[in-house]
């Protein structure tokens, strides 16, 4: 079968944003968006964020710090914990 040109590049377009993963996997970019969404309700810990996207601690500390990085949010500590809030 003959894909015409606009077909072909509307697949590049998918692939290369993420949205025709097959895996399963969520791409960083949902997983980032549904952190600040979490955010948004209220501030949270790494523990709260990873119940709310259903993650790994891990995955919730490499992306949280790639947010704050590009100063979405950030950390502050109450009482010895760590939370992340959105940025102002």
């Amino acid at each position: 079968m003959v894909k015409s040109i606009d077909q072909m590049v509307e697949q590049k377009i998918e692939e290369k944003l993420g949205l025709y993963d097959t895996s399963g996997r969520r791409t960083a970019n949902e997983i980032r968006d549904l952190i600040q969404e979490e955010l948004g309700k209220r501030p949270k810990n790494n523990h709260e964020l990873k119940n709310a996207v259903h993650a790994t601690k891990s995955t919730i500390e490499n992306h949280c710090k790639h947010l704050e990085k590009m100063g979405v949010i950030e950390s502050f500590d109450i009482e010895d914990q760590s939370y992340w809030r959105l940025n102002k």
